[in-house]
């Protein structure tokens, strides 16, 4: 679905070859590490305001300030952070599909190696996401924060978004960036959540950018928005495929185990999350 690849950060944050292959080993180390703990982390979690106050990755704070115009942007989303116990879960589904890649047939298959998006190069973790929206980009502040105001108004005022409970189907699935070298490995929500919750919300997100964006084509609409048919959360991601790789995706998925054998993954959702430059805004459902 475009496919999200501009709404996850990219692990190439090296500038040469060494600083990527330490990365990669760094990345390696803490996802065997993750995939061994099954222990609850005994500190006191950050509080979320805390948290989304301060949204900024390690990679980004020697970046300077992003002021004109064209750089007003948000990203739309669902947000999920792992507990210790469902880290150590996501890091041994990752590395079995890995496994399964470096053992199949097909050369191609053999050269991916997914890295976690749940933790960052050393270790820390990482919060994941299942996008609402692409990357939209505004005029000027105001109307981003109208944008804001609008879908805020919307999703209280409606009778049927409430907060929900996510499923995903017991399956994996490869989805490749068309602006990117990256291919991503998904779990794809199950079709009741797609067909309900999640179609709720986009429809009403959708409206709000209708009013926020007036002389928006169809098309210019479209590019903004998602296909909530293929709703799904990215759990790791390969970077630096070959176009030669990505574009025989289906033949690759099928050199690959499609079924998830560990133990289901559900949470329960009660927000929306509404990036505004460095900082998180909550859309309580």
């Amino acid at each position: 679905m475009e496919l999200l690849a501009s709404n996850y950060s990219s692990s190439e944050s090296g500038s040469g070859s060494g600083s990527e292959s330490e990365s990669d080993s760094a990345s390696e180390v803490a996802l065997v590490e993750e995939a061994k703990s099954e222990k609850t982390n005994t500190l006191s979690p950050l509080p979320t305001s805390i948290i989304e106050k301060y949204h900024l990755r390690p990679d980004n704070i020697m970046k300077p300030l992003r002021t004109t115009a064209k750089n007003w942007s948000t990203f739309i989303y669902l947000e999920w952070r792992p507990t210790s116990a469902e880290r150590s879960l996501l890091s041994k589904m990752i590395m079995s599909l890995n496994k399964a890649c470096q053992d199949a047939d097909l050369s191609a298959a053999r050269r991916l190696s997914f890295h976690p998006l749940h933790l960052s190069a050393l270790g820390s973790p990482l919060p994941l996401h299942i996008s609402l929206s692409q990357n939209v980009t505004f005029v000027n502040e105001q109307q981003r924060d109208r944008l804001y105001a609008i879908i805020s108004k919307k999703i209280k005022q409606s009778k049927i978004i409430e907060p929900f409970r996510v499923k995903f189907e017991p399956k994996y699935q490869l989805l490749a960036s068309n602006r990117t070298n990256v291919v991503f490995l998904t779990l794809p929500l199950t079709s009741e959540v797609k067909r309900n919750e999640i179609s709720n919300i986009c429809a009403a997100i959708t409206d709000a950018f209708k009013d926020v964006f007036p002389n928006f084509t169809d098309a210019e609409l479209q590019n903004i928005s998602i296909n909530t048919e293929f709703a799904h959360l990215s759990i790791a991601q390969a970077v630096n495929v070959p176009q030669s790789t990505t574009q025989y995706l289906p033949l690759l998925q099928s050199h690959i185990p499609t079924r998830n054998r560990f133990e289901p993954i559900e949470f329960n959702i009660s927000s929306i999350k509404y990036d505004k430059n460095r900082e998180v805004l909550n859309i309580p459902i």
